[in-house]
């Protein structure tokens, strides 16, 4: 009996070292492809949802907020072929920031992080990017809303590559179907 209890022990001590180095090498891992900005800064927030109902609902989840200088900086982790921050990025950060606004009472970075890997070569890349103001986030919303509405008219992309993947491509603009 008592070497059944020193084998659980024992069993229980590895699988909680084993916990810490994993947690450990994955820390270091990501302070490799981190910004020299972010290195020193504390990870307070992963993969954690924010909700707001004001100025109008949202749900945001963010991938990463790092506490440096008494402000949150958040990151959001990207996974394609092309080392480049879109503005679809810097709106989704910019709504995670106003989410965790409304939801806490930090301070949040008018700056964020896009960070991206390729899938193929596993090259990563750091884009900082500004953050549009809650101003601009309100006027797209409602922008949104009349579109939905059928108050506003659409306009159309101006990438084809966006037009290509829309799932609206059809009923929009059945006669270009073709050329995109």
């Amino acid at each position: 009996m008592k070497i059944l209890i020193a084998a659980f022990i024992v069993v229980v001590i590895c699988r909680l070292l084993f916990r810490f180095i994993k947690r450990a090498r994955a820390r270091q891992a990501e302070n490799t492809w981190l910004p020299s900005e972010l290195r020193s800064a504390k990870l307070v927030f992963a993969e954690r949802t924010f909700r707001t109902w004001k100025p109008f609902p949202l749900v945001a989840r963010i991938d990463r907020g790092y506490l440096l200088n008494g402000m949150i900086v958040l990151t959001e982790l990207k996974t394609r072929n092309i080392a480049q921050a879109y503005l679809s990025d810097i709106i989704e950060l910019s709504a995670q920031k106003l989410a965790m606004e409304q939801e806490t009472n930090f301070r949040i970075s008018e700056t964020a992080y896009v960070l991206t890997e390729n899938p193929n070569t596993f090259r990563r890349h750091a884009h900082k990017v500004h953050l549009l103001s809650s101003a601009s986030l309100i006027v797209m919303a409602n922008r949104r809303q009349g579109i939905m509405n059928g108050e506003i008219e659409p306009c159309f992309a101006k990438s084809k590559g966006l037009c290509r993947h829309c799932v609206y491509h059809d009923q929009c603009k059945p006669e270009l179907a073709s050329n995109q």
